[in-house]
């Protein structure tokens, strides 16, 4: 029955060459990932943080940051509420704040955050990934549907970082712990 539906959304657990994926995707099924599916449900616009280390907390200060300034926002995500499931209970909600890991990244289609944050890449998840490329392919996805008028918030004292940004089409806001970026933000 599993190759017989029209429509799979897997555990971000389960990697892309999981032999039933596999199996899906050779008999035509569709397959969407949690976060895709929560995003195209959204009615309102997303924040999304990933990196390497770092997602949870800069996720809930984020959140708590915009609750602090009277704009009411939704936690979810990697953080340990499924989006799609957060996707019903909005409420008066005008913000979403997601962690977003590599493994939600690598199948999405048309997910598109308002905001994204890198905040760092390194080396991770090598028993998931075969080669740190691949790992740095799924975190970069973040950005590849942002536009101009998306903002892109990246790490300068990250090279890695700083390197790749260069593909984003989204406005890129920096940050840095050691210098003032040209613009953006200068946390000390």
């Amino acid at each position: 029955t599993f190759l017989a539906q029209d429509l799979v959304v897997p555990s971000p657990g389960m990697a892309m060459d999981d032999p039933l994926l596999v199996a899906a995707r050779t008999a035509g099924v569709r397959i969407l990932g949690e976060i895709e599916l929560a995003f195209r449900f959204l009615p309102v616009p997303m924040v999304a943080v990933t990196g390497t280390n770092g997602k949870s907390t800069v996720t809930t200060a984020l959140g708590l940051a915009l609750e602090a300034a009277g704009i009411p926002a939704r936690v979810g995500g990697n953080i340990g509420n499924p989006l799609i499931g957060e996707v019903d209970t909005l409420g008066t909600s005008r913000w979403v704040v997601a962690e977003i890991s590599s493994f939600q990244l690598e199948w999405i289609e048309t997910f598109r955050p308002r905001i994204a944050a890198l905040l760092n890449l390194s080396e991770d998840h090598l028993d998931r990934y075969p080669t740190y490329q691949e790992y740095l392919s799924a975190k970069l996805r973040i950005f590849e549907r942002m536009e101009s008028g998306d903002d892109l918030v990246l790490n300068a004292d990250d090279p890695l970082v700083v390197e790749r940004a260069a593909a984003a089409r989204a406005r890129a806001v920096w940050f840095s712990m050691r210098r003032i970026p040209r613009c953006g933000v200068y946390l000390f």
